[in-house]
């Protein structure tokens, strides 16, 4: 997670509160903004670290099997 989508929704909902506060709704709809934008671009880092991660795995293997990741010449008898 990067502290710039963390800072998105404090942010958020420091507008929301304040928009409470002073009774301004346009600021909690900024904040709900906010808030739900740095959510989102949390869960998609989430989800495309585990698609990364799971494409790794998957070129490693071919049908349960490893993959040799070095290629030897075969020995002629």
């Amino acid at each position: 997670m990067k502290a710039k989508h963390l800072l998105l929704v404090i942010t958020g909902l420091a507008l929301i509160v304040a928009g409470e506060f002073l009774h301004f709704s346009l600021l909690v709809g900024m904040g709900l903004g906010t808030f739900a934008g740095g959510l989102y671009y949390i869960y998609r880092t989430q989800v495309e670290k585990r698609a990364e991660k799971q494409a790794a795995a998957s070129a490693m293997n071919v049908n349960g099997f490893p993959v040799k990741t070095s290629i030897q010449p075969e020995k002629n008898a």
